[in-house]
């Protein structure tokens, strides 16, 4: 079964309980995730007249995911024992919050008792420690020249908690 609720679609696996629903929340929050459109990074080159000294770096478009940013190195650290279907991302710029659902059938965080171990995907998250990821340069929408600007964002406070699906 398929409704269309708002423009979107939900799907019976959305509502038949195929999926588990989490919320990872950060001490302070998790940087940026999608670019602002001041987000350079690495590699840089030099360009324009010889003997020119500007150095150009990468620029992440406006609305783009930021490469290694902690939400990615998250998704990946919990992707490595289910399968995550939907991801939510609260917060602008900054991220504070990220929402998940993965498959019941796939999922390999479980306890002993056949639970889903949600102290075991919060511990593969606080094991990432503090990450170093890139932020806005500072500088203005579009501009490749800015040098990139890094950020320590600590994981070791992240918490992980199963919560009931919602359709508001």
């Amino acid at each position: 079964m398929v409704l269309r609720v708002n423009g979107g679609i939900v799907s019976d696996q959305m509502l038949s309980g195929s999926l588990s629903h989490f919320k990872i929340i950060a001490d302070t929050n998790f940087g940026y995730v999608v670019s602002d459109g001041s987000i350079t990074i690495p590699p840089s080159s030099k360009g324009g007249p010889t003997g020119s000294t500007v150095q150009y770096f990468h620029l992440v478009g406006e609305d783009e995911a930021v490469p290694e940013s902690t939400a990615e190195l998250i998704l990946r650290a919990i992707a490595e024992r289910c399968t995550i279907v939907q991801i939510g991302l609260v917060g602008t710029p900054e991220c504070a919050e990220i929402h998940i659902a993965v498959e019941n059938t796939s999922i390999g965080w479980i306890d002993e008792d056949g639970e889903i171990d949600v102290a075991a995907m919060t511990a593969a998250i606080v094991a990432l420690g503090t990450v170093t990821v890139n932020t806005t340069n500072g500088g203005p929408a579009g501009d490749n020249t800015v040098t990139p600007v890094t950020e320590n964002i600590d994981l070791t406070s992240t918490t992980v908690t199963e919560v009931s699906y919602v359709l508001a």
